[in-house]
């Protein structure tokens, strides 16, 4: 199938600056003429001139209605606009419907499990060949919160032409819930590896530059974080953590600054209110090692696949401390381009974070160079974007 493709992508919310993976991967795609559908449009994120986008008179409304829902009496109201949102809903799908067929769109793509939900009976009843992507929250967080998706998750399975994840992790996921191991394609996403050849690192022994970059939720485990680097400054005093983040949940950013304040850790403990991503590369050239321990959380979240910024970390040649969580053993590699702990195991992370500080040059150079190797070589999004081309043609094929 050498033809050009023409792919409509449909989302909840295009696109929140969080998931500029799913554009880097769209963006990438070779072959192929992207159009893009979704219930909300926020201003001027990952617009695309090379883009056709499907107009939704009902954006401003859903935009509306996400910021509604964060206050007591924006609640009474968002509940008004959800039923007139709900009346509404159906004239966007059959628009989409329209926008298909006017267009002679050859497959669609459905990124997170609820939007595949939201439109399989619509794109099964026309015969359009649909494949959905599951990310992270969508694996468990979501059928645990609304039971109601455990059976449209069998629908979804036996209606789409294909489920996508990014490696075996989500996988396994997808199979325990009853999805047909056929039906399952893995295809990892991605960034542009890092071309600066001259920028080799160096560590001082018995020095430790930390910094994590990620949303304060749960998930990103950020109170493990925190105490074991405070366990380990007891023997290590010459160490520095940065945190960086943007979206916050349940005042996960306040209790650490609270925290940091009572023991006196401000000149130790610095935190920031999120970077631009355009700017992190540089901005990783400040520190020695990223560290990331995600973990499960109560409401049963989970990363499903593994945070694309432990790619942007290994890639400038920084080594990673992380968990054996998800697929995140995918993404680094446990003693070869960073150390993999048990998640919410705060003393084997305070471990990981000793043996960063006590490695000599020679040893971080090693693990600095395989860093950038193993992204070079595993998750160049060129590479990665033209085998999700290659399962849409097998597929249609």
């Amino acid at each position: 199938m050498n033809k050009n493709l023409k792919v409509l992508h449909l989302f909840n919310h295009y696109l929140p600056h969080t998931e500029i993976w799913a554009y880097n991967i769209i963006n990438h795609l070779p072959q192929t003429t992207i159009h893009i559908g979704a219930k909300a449009y926020l201003r001027n994120n990952f617009y695309n001139e090379n883009f056709t986008f499907i107009h939704n008179p009902l954006s401003g409304l859903n935009q509306v209605d996400t910021f509604l829902k964060k206050s007591t009496f924006g609640k009474i109201r968002s509940t008004i606009l959800n039923k007139i949102n709900a009346m509404a809903s159906s004239g966007f799908q059959e628009r989409i419907i329209d926008h298909i067929k006017e267009h002679n769109i050859d497959i669609v793509h459905t990124h997170f499990a609820d939007v595949g939900c939201h439109y399989m009976d619509i794109l099964h009843k026309n015969d359009i060949p649909f494949v959905t992507s599951f990310y992270g929250w969508d694996y468990e967080r979501l059928p645990y919160q609304k039971p109601k998706y455990n059976q449209l998750y069998k629908t979804l399975f036996s209606t789409t032409s294909g489920i996508i994840c990014e490696g075996n992790n989500g996988k396994k996921l997808l199979m325990a819930r009853g999805c047909h191991e056929n039906k399952i394609h893995v295809s990892r996403l991605g960034i542009l590896p890092n071309s600066d050849e001259q920028a080799e690192r160096t560590k001082q022994e018995n020095h430790l530059r930390l910094v994590q970059i990620a949303s304060f939720t749960e998930k990103k485990g950020y109170q493990y974080t925190v105490s074991a680097f405070i366990a380990a400054l007891k023997t290590a005093p010459n160490m520095t953590l940065c945190l960086v983040g943007k979206y916050e949940e349940d005042n996960i950013r306040s209790t650490i600054e609270k925290e940091v304040k009572a023991l006196g850790l401000e000149d130790k403990i610095t935190i920031k209110k999120g970077i631009n991503y355009r700017e992190i590369s540089s901005f990783l050239k400040k520190y020695d090692v990223f560290i990331h321990p995600s973990c499960h959380t109560t409401t049963k979240d989970c990363e499903g696949g593994a945070p694309i910024v432990l790619l942007d970390a290994q890639t400038t040649g920084m080594p990673v401390i992380s968990t054996l969580h998800c697929d995140i053993p995918e993404e680094v590699l446990n003693n070869k381009t960073g150390i993999l702990v048990p998640e919410k195991n705060t003393e084997a992370l305070t471990e990981a974070i000793l043996e960063f500080y006590k490695m000599p040059n020679d040893g971080y150079q090693k693990f600095s160079a395989n860093a950038k190797q193993h992204v070079e070589d595993n998750f160049d999004i060129q590479k990665n974007a033209k085998k999700l081309l290659e399962i849409y043609q097998k597929l249609l094929s």
